[in-house]
This record gives C-alpha cells, sequence and structure tokens, in this order.
C-alpha cells in the first residue's frame, strides 16, 4: 500500500513540475509570438503597476499632470494622472505628456503631435530653460515645431520654464 501511494506522490509532483514549466516556458512565447498581443500588454502597463504595488507609501501619491494637447477646436488641456515615484517634477511631467492618448481624449477630441513612442532620454532645467533630450522616434512627428510647443506649453503651464530646447541624438533640433 504504501509503494502505491509513494507512486502516486511521485506522479503528482511529475505533473506539477511538468505544468509548471510549461506554463512558464508558454506565456513568454505567446507574448513573443502575436505582435498585437505584445503591444497591448506593454500598453497595459503592468511593470508600472507592479512597481507602484511594492513601492512605498510616499511612492504611490498620485498626481495630477495637465498636459496641452491639439483638439478638434484648437489647444485643450486635459489632465492625466501619474504615480511619480522618485522622479522629480519635470521627468513626471514629461512622462505624462508622452503617454498615449486614453480612449476618453481619443474621443474628445483630442490629438498629439508628438509622434506616439517617443521615449524620454532625460531632461534637465538650467536658468530657467528646459532641455529636453528624446529619442530619434520625435523626428518623424507629422508636426515637430507643434509637437515642442507641446512640451512647452506643458512644462510652462506646470513648471514656470521660461524656454525649451529639444535635443535629439545630441544635436539641438528646437529650441523656443
Amino acid at each position: 500500500m504504501r509503494k502505491k501511494e509513494r507512486e502516486q506522490k511521485s506522479s503528482f509532483r511529475y505533473l506539477l513540475v511538468l505544468y509548471i514549466t510549461l506554463f512558464v516556458i508558454s506565456i513568454p512565447l505567446l507574448i513573443l509570438s502575436f505582435p498585437s498581443l505584445k503591444k497591448s500588454v506593454s500598453n497595459s502597463r503592468i511593470i508600472e503597476h507592479y512597481e507602484l504595488w511594492k513601492s512605498s507609501k510616499e511612492e504611490k501619491e498620485r498626481k495630477v499632470i495637465t498636459v496641452t494637447l491639439e483638439g478638434v477646436f484648437g489647444e485643450k488641456e486635459t489632465e492625466r494622472v501619474i504615480h511619480p515615484g522618485q522622479r522629480d517634477p519635470l521627468h513626471y511631467t514629461l512622462e505624462a505628456l508622452l503617454l498615449p492618448l486614453s480612449k476618453d481624449e481619443k474621443e474628445n477630441g483630442l490629438i498629439s503631435e508628438i509622434k506616439e513612442g517617443v521615449k524620454l532620454k532625460g531632461a534637465t532645467i538650467q536658468d530657467n530653460i528646459a532641455f529636453v533630450s528624446l529619442s530619434s522616434d520625435f523626428l518623424l512627428s507629422d508636426d515637430t515645431d507643434g509637437a515642442a510647443e507641446e512640451i512647452y506649453k506643458t512644462l510652462h503651464n506646470n513648471l514656470g520654464v521660461d524656454g525649451l530646447v529639444v535635443i535629439v541624438d545630441d544635436t539641438i533640433v528646437i529650441k523656443k
């Protein structure tokens, strides 16, 4: 009888290890094999939610950032919520602006002149002028001057900057 119990336990352990292994291997393979699934997972901001979950009480504070976007009837300000964590106001303001448009923003006729997918490489303020380094995708924006204007107005309204310098690949592309 004991031999039979041991065999059942061994079988159960074997099946358990097999199922866990299949799960651990198959989920990443599925994500990599379906580009639309990969995009939806990245847009869901799972990593940001995990970082928020493991963050301290102070880091969990939500900040409401007002960003300036183009609308059907001209420029419009809209609010976005971001969890800044340890980042400074300049970085989390720019990151809020670079977020993809939400469904509500699209339904309200808002667009962003900044091409979706532009990444913030770095930013600093010196003599009340914001120096913003962006990924090369910024140059693929339909209207780079309009995109820079969105950045400037958002930074001016939130941080009171008086000027903007946009840098892409160590080259100044726009000065305001």
